[in-house]
Parts: structure tokens; C-alpha cells; sequence
């Protein structure tokens, strides 16, 4: 039983040019978004910490605030001297679609292995939880070193039972060499339970869009994901093989977290036993959510006129 989940990476300040129900401060980063969407979509609990690294600076502080707004567990959070925060910029397209531009190149969560996190934490991150949420942004960001870190952290916890989930979320400018990209995710793939990719990043990072060529290189994986944007998703597991086709969303303002929030509900729905297409149903209902607002992260309480209020305009969470 699933009680206890790691997320480790990044977040950093958000910039954007929308209004955003006049929240002074927005945050976000591809893991932390699929953990506070995780988090948001478990109503029967759970705990989830979120692992990276920050500063002692006044942005670390209001990060670190934010993180305990939404009930994430801080308790494995390194601090690193000298260092800050990272900082992006959304720019947005008519259509929604969106481009980024950051500020992260010697980030605190850069550090979070060898100065943030301190060893008994490490070994805390090893021992303490039942399931492992990374991505290949958090590969990505850190140095070959911290990467065998983490590497020996989650074989260790594969070890002991635990399962870890995964995207490959690849951004070619974050890595050396392609090489270099497809080796790491390669070792994390070998380690995963729940591979959560897109098709368009499998192509981005190997070359040619052919599904039956994805899913040979994932043969050895349990449960797949594929998401193939507005044709739906493909699903492969030991129970189930089948297209799911995707749900028509009216209103795309910002397509920023869109898979983030897509795999947050996916594995809170995992984890509350649903069905794989019960799980899809969840993780596209989410995802249609996010897309209609800007920003990362929408915010909890939501206007009168916004169709996701809940009663007395309570959150919708």
C-alpha cells in the first residue's frame, strides 16, 4: 500500500504576463506541480514531501511558505549556501500554447545531493517512502555526480519494494548531448514501475514517432503511459492495451502543467485503486482544469463565476 511519496526537483518563481485572481506570488516546476496536483487529487490522504534544495534567501522563504500552503511535507528540503532559487517567464501564444524562459543555471536545487541535503536525509529519502515521482528535468539539472546519488538512492528503495514513477519530460537544452539524455533515463527507466512519457518528447529524444518502436524500448516496464496530446493517450500494462482517446477542452488559456497535472492525478488515482481508465478519466478531467486558467498552479478558491466552485465558493480541492 502506497502511503508515503517522493517527489524530487525543482521549483522556482513564476513570471507571467496573465492576471492570476490577484495572487501576489506564483510558483511552479514540472515535479512540484505533479505534486501538489497529486496531493490536491488525494482525498483520502497521503503523504507527500517534495525534495530539492533551497536558500536562506527572503524567494526561498516565500517558496517554502507556499509549499506548506498546499500541505506538502518540507521535512527533506535542503538549504545550500549561496544559492537561490530559480525563476521562469511564461510567454503565451493566441492558442495557448506556451514557450519559457529561465533563470536557473546555478539554482539552489542544482545542489540538492551534495550541499543541500545532509547524509542521514539521504538516507532518510532512501528508506522512508513507498513510491518515487522524478522527471528528466530533475536529471537534467543536476551534476553526473548528484545523478549517481539519486541513482543509488532509488535502486536501493527498488530494492526494499518501493515502486518509482516516471516522466522523461526531455528539454534538449537542459542536457550536453543527446547521448548524455538518453543514457541517464535510460538507467531511471530500468528502475520504473509507471513510465508517464509523451509521445512527442519519445520522438524529440530517439527520433521517429512509430508508437509499436516506444513501446519495444518499454517492453520491460509495467504500466506505460503515452500521451499524444489532442489524439488521447496510449496505455500498456499487464492488464490492459488500448487507445484512450482524449476529452475536447473549450477554453485553452495556458497549456503550462498540462502532463504535470495529468500525472498527479493519474497516480493519485493509481493509488486509490482505481482502474487504469478510471485513472485516465481523472488525469484528463485534471489537465482539462489546469489549461483554463494561467499559470502552473491555479489557485485553490476559485471566483463566483468560475465552473469548478465548489459550494459557498469552498475549495474545489
Amino acid at each position: 500500500m502506497i502511503q508515503a511519496i517522493a517527489c524530487i526537483g525543482e521549483c522556482m518563481e513564476e513570471q507571467h504576463s496573465q492576471p492570476s485572481f490577484n495572487e501576489p506570488f506564483r510558483c511552479g516546476g514540472d515535479v512540484y506541480n505533479t505534486a501538489v496536483y497529486m496531493k490536491r487529487s488525494l482525498h483520502n490522504g497521503g503523504k507527500i514531501s517534495f525534495i530539492t534544495a533551497l536558500g536562506h534567501d527572503p524567494l526561498s522563504s516565500t517558496l517554502l511558505g507556499e509549499w506548506q500552503k498546499e500541505d506538502i511535507d518540507c521535512e527533506l528540503v535542503g538549504c545550500v549556501e549561496g544559492k537561490q532559487p530559480g525563476q521562469y517567464q511564461i510567454h503565451l501564444t493566441a492558442d495557448g500554447e506556451r514557450s519559457f524562459s529561465y533563470n536557473r543555471d546555478d539554482s539552489a536545487a542544482r545542489y540538492m545531493f551534495t550541499a543541500g541535503l545532509e547524509p542521514e536525509q539521504r538516507v532518510k529519502l532512501q528508506q522512508s517512502f513507498d513510491l518515487y515521482y522524478l522527471s528528466g528535468i530533475t536529471l537534467a539539472i543536476l551534476d553526473d555526480h548528484s545523478r549517481r546519488l539519486l541513482l543509488d538512492i532509488l535502486q536501493q528503495a527498488k530494492r526494499r519494494g518501493a515502486q518509482i514513477a516516471f516522466d522523461s519530460n526531455y528539454r534538449p537544452t537542459l542536457w550536453s548531448s543527446t547521448e548524455e539524455a538518453q543514457q541517464c533515463i535510460a538507467e531511471v527507466l530500468s528502475l520504473t514501475h509507471t513510465a508517464l512519457l509523451s509521445q512527442d518528447d519519445e520522438a524529440a529524444l530517439y527520433g521517429g514517432t512509430e508508437l509499436s518502436q516506444i513501446l519495444k524500448r518499454l517492453e520491460n516496464i509495467p504500466e506505460v503511459v503515452i500521451k499524444q496530446g489532442e489524439r488521447g493517450c496510449f496505455v500498456r500494462s499487464t492488464t490492459v492495451e488500448k487507445q484512450i482517446p482524449a476529452i475536447p477542452v473549450k477554453n485553452v488559456l495556458d497549456t503550462t502543467a498540462a502532463g504535470d497535472a495529468f500525472n498527479g492525478a493519474y497516480l493519485a488515482a493509481r493509488i486509490a485503486n482505481k482502474s487504469i481508465e478510471n485513472a485516465i478519466h481523472c488525469a484528463q478531467q485534471m489537465a482539462s482544469i489546469v489549461v483554463s486558467y494561467p499559470g502552473a498552479i491555479i489557485p485553490r478558491y476559485l471566483p463566483k463565476n468560475s465552473q469548478l466552485k465548489g459550494k459557498d465558493n469552498q475549495s474545489i480541492w
